[in-house]
C-alpha cells in the first residue's frame, strides 16, 4: 500500500467517523438547538486548529529536520577532512605559487579580532587561485602509452628509409600506425603526405644549417644534391623547415631566420 493511498484512506475513516459521532450526538440528544451551537462553536474553531497545524506545528517540525539534516552533514563533512580532505587541500595548496605567503598570514588568525576574521572571509572568498602552478611543484608528464608492434614496425621502416621516406599513400594498413609514433615522438609530418624519422630530420636539420653558414643561402637544388634525393622530397623539407621557422625564402634560395 502506497503512502497517498494510506493517507487518502485514514482521512475518510476519520471523517466518516466524525459524521458517525455527530449524527449520534443530534439523534440522542433531546434540545436541537444547543447541538447546533456547540456545532458553529466547534466549526469556527477549526480555522485556528488549521493555523495552528500548518503555521507553527508544521514549521517547528520542519525546522528539527533541518537541524537534523545539518547535523548529518557535519558529520560527513568532519569524516572527509579527517580522512582525506585535509591531505587533499594540501595537495591543492602546493601547486598553489602564494602559498608560502597564505601560510604565513593564516598561521596568525587565531589572535585576529572579529572584524578582522570577517574582513579575511570576505577576502578570501573573492581569492583566485595562481594560472601558473610552481613548476618546482608541479606534477610529472603523463607516459605515453606502449606502442604497438605495428607501430614500431613502422618506425624501424622509417629509420631505415633515412631520407627518402615512403609516402603516407605507399605505406598501407601501417599508416594507421603514424598518429601513435606521432604522438611518441618517433615521427614528424613533413608536408600532407609524408612523414621522416625524427633521427634522419635531425640530421637533415643539421646538414641544412651548416650549408646555409658556409654558402650563405641554399637552393633546392643544393639540397637535392646534398641529400642524394630527388626534387619531390627537398621541395618537402624546404617548406617544413619554413613553417618551423628555420628558415625563409629569399628569391629562389632560403637563408636562415635567425640570421
Amino acid at each position: 500500500m502506497t503512502a497517498r493511498r494510506w493517507k487518502l484512506l485514514l482521512a475518510a475513516g476519520l471523517a466518516l467517523a466524525s459524521l458517525a459521532l455527530y449524527a449520534a450526538f443530534f439523534w440522542f440528544h433531546p434540545d436541537r438547538e444547543v447541538i447546533a451551537d456547540w456545532f458553529l462553536g466547534s466549526l469556527a474553531f477549526v480555522p485556528f486548529q488549521m493555523l495552528l497545524v500548518t503555521l507553527i506545528v508544521d514549521g517547528l517540525l520542519g525546522r528539527r529536520e533541518q537541524q537534523a539534516r545539518l547535523k548529518k552533514l557535519n558529520i560527513v563533512i568532519g569524516v572527509f577532512f579527517s580522512e582525506v580532505g585535509m591531505a587533499l587541500l594540501g595537495l591543492c595548496l602546493g601547486l598553489e605559487r602564494r602559498a608560502a605567503d597564505l601560510r604565513a598570514e593564516l598561521g596568525q588568525a587565531a589572535g585576529w579580532s572579529p572584524a578582522r576574521l570577517e574582513e579575511a572571509a570576505v577576502r578570501y572568498r573573492a581569492f583566485t587561485p595562481s594560472a601558473e602552478p610552481d613548476p618546482a611543484l608541479s606534477l610529472p608528464p603523463a607516459e605515453p602509452p606502449p606502442l604497438a608492434p605495428g607501430a614500431l614496425a613502422l618506425e624501424v621502416r622509417l629509420r631505415d628509409a633515412g631520407f627518402e621516406p615512403p609516402l603516407d599513400s605507399e605505406l598501407g594498413p601501417e599508416a594507421s600506425e603514424l598518429p601513435a609514433l606521432r604522438a611518441a615522438g618517433r615521427a614528424v609530418r613533413v608536408g600532407r603526405t609524408l612523414h621522416y624519422h625524427p633521427d634522419a630530420l635531425a640530421e637533415i636539420e643539421r646538414r641544412v644549417v651548416g650549408l646555409i653558414e658556409a654558402r650563405g643561402s641554399l637552393t633546392l637544388a643544393q639540397l637535392r644534391d646534398e641529400l642524394g634525393t630527388s626534387r619531390k622530397f627537398a621541395q618537402a623539407l624546404l617548406e617544413h623547415f619554413d613553417a618551423e621557422k628555420l628558415t625563409r625564402r629569399v628569391g629562389e634560395a632560403r637563408v636562415l631566420r635567425r640570421g
